[in-house]
């Protein structure tokens, strides 16, 4: 169907030409035509993919910490074309405390690269367009135009009562809704956001501040404990089921008159490896180190190497998988009963 609106857009061009010769359009407007094809042409196919992805079940988010705020000056930037082109004034927020979570950055790019162009497409010309983050949460607030209230409220019904269902809901139209439609795209922009927050544990919601304000809002589940614990196992361990990969998970007690998170932040700063992750288990006194691409004899030599940066020595037990146990509930269990 991308490819159909590009076709459209190329006849228009020949026709442009037609009636104008070569004087009739300038070199700037069929390279910017040329650029809008190809833009909404690539948007069609990595959204194909992604919808093929969903609907087949082999779209799995690879989770480690991840600072929205980051991720998101990053897609901006991206996007800023597309947002000058209309005008948009990007309200950004101010830098507090970052807002950290469990995701897969690709994935979370893909979600807000959506949402930005959503509001880049749909927001009224010359409007201002408001950024807030919070703790464990993003929200996004535009203005519509008046003619594209009424839309936006089909568009938002239609995804709400498609995200439940195929992934593919948003597109399946009948050949009338198709030839009649009076917006371009694939039509499932909004599900695929719905899905990919899924994913995450997370939500997307929409609320209705004026009649002519939308605030889009993505929030996902604090950064906490043992559920954080098994779900960066749980990431892992299908990595470890589909590729030649391990990962060990050790447990270190924490020291007599230390605070787990102050602690857990100390033992970060000693990791060697970008890929291995240290989370705090304040309820039960121990901090949770995961090893990628470590072999099960490999773990007590990393903690013994934390011994002597951290100039203290760590009480710890392990445990390997997928040698000891594929399953995370499995892998902690054995790991805290080797600690006793």
């Amino acid at each position: 169907m991308g490819v159909l609106n590009a076709l459209t857009l190329m006849e228009e061009a020949e026709a442009t030409l037609a009636e104008g010769g070569v004087g009739g359009i300038t070199r700037a407007e069929m390279l910017g035509m040329a650029r809008r094809n190809a833009d909404r042409l690539q948007q069609a196919l990595v959204t194909l993919l992604d919808l093929a992805a969903l609907e087949s079940g082999t779209y799995h988010v690879r989770l480690r910490e991840v600072d929205v705020a980051r991720l998101l000056e990053a897609r901006i930037s991206s996007m800023d074309r597309a947002l000058a082109l209309r005008e948009i004034r990007v309200l950004r927020p101010d830098r507090g405390k970052p807002c950290v979570i469990l995701g897969d950055a690709q994935k979370l790019s893909r979600a807000l690269d959506l949402c930005i162009q959503i509001v880049a497409t749909r927001a009224r010309q010359s409007s201002p367009f408001e950024l807030r983050i919070g703790h464990s949460r993003l929200e996004l607030l535009f203005e519509l135009p008046s003619e594209g209230i009424e839309a936006w409220d089909q568009a938002w019904t239609e995804a709400e009562s498609a995200s439940g269902q195929s992934a593919f809901a948003g597109v399946l139209r009948s050949e009338q809704e198709f030839l009649t439609r009076v917006e371009e795209g694939l039509g499932s922009e909004l599900v695929l956001i719905h899905q990919i927050l899924r994913r995450h544990d997370g939500a997307f919601s929409c609320a209705r501040p004026q009649a002519d304000h939308v605030k889009l809002t993505l929030t996902w589940p604090e950064l906490s404990s043992e559920d954080a614990l098994r779900a960066v196992l749980t990431s892992r361990a299908y990595e470890i089921s589909t590729e030649l990969a391990s990962v060990a998970l050790a447990l270190i007690w924490v020291p007599s008159g230390r605070k787990a998170e102050a602690f857990c932040r100390e033992v970060k700063a000693h990791l060697f490896r970008s890929s291995d992750a240290a989370y705090a288990l304040p309820e039960r006194g121990e901090v949770a180190l995961v090893l990628d691409d470590c072999r099960p004899g490999d773990a007590p030599g990393i903690v013994k190497r934390l011994e002597k940066a951290l100039g203290i020595p760590l009480r710890f037990s392990s445990a390997h998988c997928p040698e000891d146990a594929q399953d995370p509930a499995a892998l902690i269990e054995l790991a805290q009963g080797r600690m006793k």
